[in-house]
């Protein structure tokens, strides 16, 4: 081949590649432009006391504004916004399975200025609300709650908002979460590059 047949070559494989490189740009910019409505959560629930000390221990009783707890049970609920738009409103409730009852507790790591704007609200003896006159993306709900006794089926988490993609977390996806969030800030932590 002639040295201006190489040229030609090297100069078809760089047109191709810009192509495909300016094909990735477009492509990954128009995915951050279109507005997205995400919500994940993760629920965890642990006994406050062992059953075995209740039992064990018949003069003692745990009461919480009047309603017996005979098996009290704390109620983890995270909620995270992992979407690129804040929510307005998400009407949030969490509902126990069978006769639990759920008891609003209170909401730690309020950011100042959102101790009017998030709140914990009790809906019936099974359910309550997590209201949120709005959650800016990456901003995350650790609400808490009292169950009177150990579920036996996992309380549920209920959103039903048009247009919202809502997904449980699981340990895996923890870790997805976390790679997807620093993914999606303007800069870059190359330190977790490697990280897959």
């Amino acid at each position: 081949m002639a040295t201006q047949d190489y040229f030609s070559l090297i100069s078809i494989i760089i047109t191709i590649l810009v192509g495909i490189i300016s094909w990735i740009v477009s492509a990954f910019l128009t995915k951050k432009s279109i507005k997205q409505k995400k919500l994940a959560y993760e629920i965890n629930y642990f006994p406050i006391i062992s059953k075995d000390f209740i039992s064990n221990a018949s003069k003692l009783k745990i009461e919480y504004e009047g309603e017996l707890l005979p098996e009290p049970t704390l109620l983890v609920v995270d909620v995270m916004n992992v979407g690129n738009e804040a929510i307005e409103n998400p009407p949030i409730e969490i509902r126990a399975v069978g006769a639990t009852y759920v008891i609003p507790g209170y909401l730690e790591d309020v950011p100042p200025g959102y101790e009017d704007i998030w709140k914990l609200e009790r809906t019936d003896a099974e359910s309550s609300a997590i209201k949120l006159k709005h959650i800016n993306p990456k901003q995350v709900v650790k609400a808490r709650f009292l169950l009177d006794e150990f579920p036996k089926e996992p309380p549920l988490f209920v959103c039903p908002m048009k247009n919202l993609e809502v997904r449980k977390l699981d340990r895996i996806d923890k870790k997805k979460l976390f790679l997807e969030i620093l993914n999606s800030m303007p800069f870059k932590f190359y330190p977790f590059s490697f990280i897959k």
